[in-house]
C-alpha cells in the first residue's frame, strides 16, 4: 500500500504465460474460504486471473483492522497494483458478498482506472442505514454478533481474543446488555462509533449511493428476499440504474433477487420454506452466471440488463425490465374493528376499505419482556433462523397487534415496496412502531413475509402518522391464504430495545415501559400499502 503497509493475497492463474483480466475479491473473512466461494480453480480454467486478498488488519495483511474507512484506498491501490503485473491484461472485474461486496462500493467509489465492472453480492452501500440502523433503531445482535466474531479472530490481540472466547459463550447473554453496557467496546473499539447515531463524520463517509454520486460503472447485484441487506442492495440498484453518469453504466445494472438468506446463499430452504429446486443458486449456476456475465462486459460484448426476480408464493422466476414494476396497483388493506375468527390479540380484521366507524387498539410495550425476534431478515447466529417462520405462537403474546384478511377467492400478486401509514400513540416519548406482513396458509401456519421498525419521537399521549417502509417483496398470495398484519414495538434482539424517553437509544442505560394505541377507521385509517401487479402484464 502506498503507506508503506502489506496486503497478503492469493493468485490463482493458468500456467499458460498470457495475460488475463483479473477478478479481484476483497475479504476480512479468510482467503481461502473466499477462493472456495468463487471457486478460482475453475475461474483461472476460464481465463481469470483470481486474485483473493485479505483487507488490512485481517487475515495475516498488516495494519490495524478499521472497517469500511479503509476499503476506498486500500482497494485503489490494489487494484494499480494488479493492472502493473506481468500476468495482467489491464483489466479488473470485482467479485464478493457481503463485506466483501462493500469493499467493492468503497473501490468503485475511489474510481481505479483499471476497474471495469463489479458484482456486490448480499450487501449494501450504505453502513449507517443498511448496515447498523433499521428505521433509526440500532441493529443490535447483528452488531453484537459480528463485532465479537472479529475480535475473537483477532491474531493481533490475544486478550481480545479470550475475552471475546468468553463473550460468545453467552451471546444471549450479550443482547440483554444494552448497547451502551456492551462489552464489546472494549475489545473492538470501531464499535465506540458505531453505537453513536450523531457521529456525523462516521456516517457522511459511509454514506450511501442514494445520496452521493454514483459511480459510473456495470454491475451484476445479486439479493435474497430474506437477506438483513436486501432493501439498501435493492436501493444500490435503483441509484445506480438511475443515477450512474453514462448511458452505458445505467444500461450495463443487472439484478438477480432470490429467496435466499444471508447465512444460507443459494439454498432453496429459507427458513421454513422449501422452495424447490427452482430455487436452488447451486443448481442454476448463479455464480457461473454472474461471472460470466463479468466477462462478457470487460470484452465489451453485450449483457442483459433489467431483473429477473424470484416470485415467492408461486415459486418462479420472472424477468422485468427493472425493480420494482412500475405498473403496480397500490391497494390498501385496512385495519378494522371486527374481530378475527382466531380470537387473537388486537381486533383483528384487514378490509379493502377503511371502516366508517372509529376505534383503537392498545398494548403495553415493556422492555422487560420484548417481542422476540423470530425469522425475517436477521443475522445473528442464536436465532431460531433467518427466513420465513411461523408466528402462531408469537400472535398470541398481549403485546403485539393483529389483524387478518379475508381468505382469498383470487391470488393476489404483490411486487414492490409495501408500506404502511399507522395513527400511533404513546405514553412515552418514544416508540419503535414495527409492522410485519404474515402469508396465513390454509393450515393455519402464518409465515412471515416482511418486518420493518420506525422509531419515531413523540409528544406523550399525542397521536401521529408513522409512515414505515415495510420492505421490497415480490409474492403471491395464493387462493385459499389470507394476509396478514402485525403491529408491535420491539423485535428483539434484531433491533435494541426503545428506552421510550426519547433518548438516543445506543446511549441510553435507563428504559421505561409505555402505553401503546393504534387508531383505526373514520378518520385516522391505519393501513397497509400494497403494490399489486398481473404478471402476465409487466
Amino acid at each position: 500500500m502506498p503507506d508503506g503497509v502489506g496486503l497478503l493475497a492469493d493468485l490463482t492463474l493458468a500456467d499458460d504465460r498470457r495475460a488475463h483480466p483479473a477478478l479481484l475479491v476483497r475479504t476480512p473473512y479468510g482467503r481461502a474460504e473466499a477462493m472456495a466461494q468463487v471457486d478460482a480453480v475453475e475461474l483461472a480454467r476460464a481465463g481469470w486471473a483470481v486474485v483473493v486478498q485479505s483487507v488490512r488488519g485481517r487475515g495475516g495483511s498488516g495494519g490495524v483492522f478499521n472497517p469500511f474507512l479503509q476499503e476506498g484506498d486500500d482497494g485503489d491501490a490494489t487494484i494499480r497494483w494488479c493492472c502493473q503485473q506481468p500476468w495482467s491484461d489491464g483489466r479488473v472485474a470485482m467479485s464478493g458478498a457481503s463485506y466483501a461486496g462493500i469493499t467493492q462500493w468503497k473501490c468503485a467509489l475511489a474510481k481505479p482506472k483499471g476497474l471495469k465492472a463489479i458484482s456486490p453480492q448480499i450487501t449494501a452501500s450504505d453502513v449507517g442505514e443498511d448496515w447498523f440502523y433499521e428505521g433509526g433503531a440500532f441493529r443490535h445482535a447483528f452488531i453484537q454478533s459480528w463485532g465479537v466474531s472479529f475480535a475473537f479472530t483477532d491474531e493481533t490481540n490475544r486478550e481480545a481474543q479470550t475475552l471475546a472466547r468468553r463473550i460468545a459463550a453467552d451471546l444471549a447473554g450479550l443482547y440483554r446488555s444494552a448497547p451502551a453496557r456492551s462489552p464489546l467496546a472494549e475489545i473492538f473499539p470501531p464499535y465506540l462509533r458505531w453505537r453513536e447515531p450523531t457521529d456525523k463524520a462516521l456516517w457522511d463517509e459511509c454514506r450511501g449511493l442514494h445520496r452521493r454520486e454514483p459511480p459510473d460503472i456495470p454491475a451484476f447485484h445479486l439479493a435474497g428476499w430474506y437477506d438483513i441487506f436486501c432493501e439498501g442492495g435493492l436501493r444500490d440498484y435503483a441509484s445506480m440504474r438511475e443515477g450512474a453518469p453514462s448511458d452505458y453504466a445505467r444500461a450495463r445494472q443487472r439484478l438477480l433477487i432470490g429467496p435466499w438468506t444471508h447465512t444460507a446463499l443459494f439454498s432453496q430452504q429459507a427458513g421454513e420454506w422449501d422452495h424447490g429446486l427452482q430455487a436452488n443458486g447451486y443448481v442454476l449456476d448463479v455464480m457461473g452466471e454472474m461471472h460470466g456475465w463479468l466477462r462478457r462486459v470487460l470484452d465489451d460484448e453485450e449483457v442483459e440488463g433489467g431483473a429477473r426476480v424470484f416470485v415467492l408464493g408461486s415459486d418462479e422466476w420472472l424477468e422485468l425490465k427493472t425493480w420494482p414494476p412500475p405498473r403496480a396497483d397500490l391497494r390498501r388493506l385496512y385495519l378494522d374493528a371486527e374481530r378475527g375468527a382466531n380470537g387473537l390479540q388486537g381486533d383483528g380484521r384487514l378490509r379493502w376499505s377503511p371502516a366508517e366507524k372509529a376505534g383503537s387498539d392498545s398494548f403495553r410495550y415493556d422492555p422487560a419482556n420484548p417481542v422476540p425476534t423470530r425469522g425475517g431478515r436477521n443475522l445473528d447466529p442464536t436465532l431460531p433462523g433467518p427466513g420465513p417462520l411461523d408466528q402462531q405462537q408469537l400472535e398470541q403474546r398481549a403485546d403485539l397487534l393483529v389483524y387478518t384478511s379475508d381468505v382469498m377467492e383470487e391470488e393476489l400478486c404483490v411486487m414492490g415496496i409495501v408500506r404502511a401509514e399507522i395513527i400511533f400513540e404513546t405514553s412515552g416519548r418514544s416508540a419503535d412502531v414495527v409492522v410485519k406482513l404474515v402469508d396465513v396458509h390454509p393450515d393455519g401456519r402464518a409465515l412471515q413475509v416482511l418486518c420493518s421498525a420506525l422509531r419515531t419521537e413523540f409528544t406523550a399521549h399525542d397521536p401521529q402518522l408513522v409512515r414505515v417502509n415495510v420492505g421490497n417483496i415480490a409474492i403471491t398470495f395464493r387462493r385459499g391464504h389470507r394476509v396478514r398484519v402485525e403491529i408491535a414495538s420491539s423485535n428483539f434482539p434484531h433491533l435494541d430495545l426503545n428506552p421510550s424517553t426519547g433518548q438516543a437509544s445506543t446511549r441510553a442505560l435507563d428504559f421505561e415501559a409505555a402505553d401503546q394505541k393504534v387508531y383505526r377507521g373514520a378518520r385516522s385509517p391505519s393501513f397497509i400499502e400494497l403494490p399489486v401487479v398481473d404478471p402476465q402484464r409487466i
